[in-house]
Order: structure tokens, then C-alpha cells, then sequence
């Protein structure tokens, strides 16, 4: 005859082994060094969620750890993803990266893709997220441009600077980046239309008075080339 202990036991769930799932073999090390757990350790369904939650607070530059218990193999099942990045930004803190929904954060080894911005900040990152208009205009310049360089931000004035094909791009307030994009691309067709000589200086600082200027090279006269109806 069973005793209560022994009844007890047999639905239990205990830990016989974790297996790590991430992108990265350095992803999945570095969630480990924070998962204190022992083989034949009792793990019930609440411990878990507390366990996960906590992974989450802890390693804020993952997207998201998930933790599952695989009933029947005893499994402790660990899934790491991580954040893909639109921007890289050296700032006076850090190297940071941006991700698609603006969380800010760090990783020794991100996940590539072709359009990364490489952004240049003289200042320090201390918040976790960018700005929502400061996002669009970001997603607007990769999304559009092939080749982005020497792009400089400048977060107290809210200015950007950076080069494309065609010349030099400053854009002073982040507010409209959709439309100042596109405002950008009818100023680009316009000027090849015109025969300007490259690289151009494209000056949007008084976009909000409804005017953006061009300066073509060896040419210090700024022309008037976008007027808001």
C-alpha cells in the first residue's frame, strides 16, 4: 500500500534536466549563469512563472525568455530570443542598440541584417527606449536609403546629420520623419531633374516654417527648393 508521501511523489514534477534554445550559443551561456536550479529539484507551474518573470526583469537586453515544463521528460525547456536591431548607436556610455520597437539595450553579439544605421552620439544612452518619432524617422532612413554614413545625432538639440549618395542631410526636429522622408526623396528627383551638381547639403532645420534649402557644391547660395502649399 502506497503512503501519502509516496502518492505525493508520483505527481510531483521534478527537474531532470534544462534545455537551453537560443539564437546564439553566448545567448543561451548567459541565461544560464542566472537559472540556480538542481536535478530532482520539485518545480510546480507557479515556481516557474516567478522564475520566468524574474529571468525577464533581470536580462532586460533579451525580447523575451520563456520557460516551459515538459511533463512527461522532465524537461525544463528555455527559450531566448533576442531583439533584431534597426540602429547601432556609439555613445559616450556604451555601443547600444535600437530595436523595431524602439527598446534600447546591449548585446556582445546582435543579430545581424543589411540596414544597419550606425549612429555617432556625443552624449550618454539612459533611457531604455527611444522616442516614438525619433523610431519612425530612423526606420524611414534605412527603409529608404541603400548606403546611410557618417550619421551624427544630437539628442539635447534633436538634430540629425548624415550622408547619403547624393550629399548631406540635416534634419533638425525628429516630428513628421515619414513626411520629411518623403519631402527628402521629391527634393532628390528634382535636383538629378535639374542637373544640380553633387553632393548636395539638404537643410530641413526650417522645415517647420514649410521650407527646406539645397546647397549644391562649390556653391555657398542656398536654393529654396521645397515649399509647403
Amino acid at each position: 500500500m502506497l503512503k501519502d508521501k509516496d502518492i505525493f511523489d508520483k505527481f510531483v514534477w521534478r527537474l531532470e534536466e534544462i534545455v537551453y534554445q537560443g539564437p546564439t550559443k553566448e545567448a543561451e551561456e548567459d541565461v544560464q549563469k542566472n537559472i540556480f536550479l538542481n536535478k530532482g529539484q520539485p518545480l510546480s507551474a507557479t515556481q516557474v512563472n516567478v522564475l520566468e518573470t524574474l529571468l525577464n526583469k533581470q536580462l532586460t537586453d533579451y525580447k523575451k525568455i520563456t520557460l516551459k515544463r515538459k511533463w512527461f521528460s522532465h524537461k525544463l525547456l528555455v527559450i531566448i530570443e533576442k531583439y533584431t536591431p534597426i540602429a547601432k548607436i556609439d555613445a559616450q556610455n556604451g555601443v547600444f542598440f535600437v530595436a523595431e520597437d524602439g527598446t534600447i539595450f546591449q548585446d556582445k553579439n546582435p543579430l545581424t541584417i543589411d540596414r544597419l544605421l550606425n549612429i555617432s552620439l556625443n552624449d550618454i544612452i539612459s533611457n531604455k527606449v527611444l522616442s516614438k518619432d525619433l523610431l519612425i524617422l530612423l526606420k524611414e532612413i534605412s527603409n529608404t536609403f541603400d548606403k546611410v554614413s557618417d550619421f551624427e545625432l544630437d539628442l539635447v538639440s534633436n538634430i540629425c546629420v548624415f550622408n547619403i549618395d547624393e550629399g548631406q542631410v540635416k534634419i533638425q526636429d525628429f516630428a513628421f520623419g515619414k513626411e520629411k522622408i518623403q519631402v527628402l526623396r521629391e527634393i532628390l528627383t528634382k535636383a538629378k531633374e535639374k542637373d544640380f551638381i553633387k553632393p548636395y547639403f539638404i537643410d530641413f532645420t526650417y522645415y517647420e516654417n514649410d521650407k527646406v534649402y539645397l546647397r549644391q557644391r562649390f556653391n555657398t547660395q542656398k536654393k529654396e527648393v521645397y515649399v509647403k502649399k
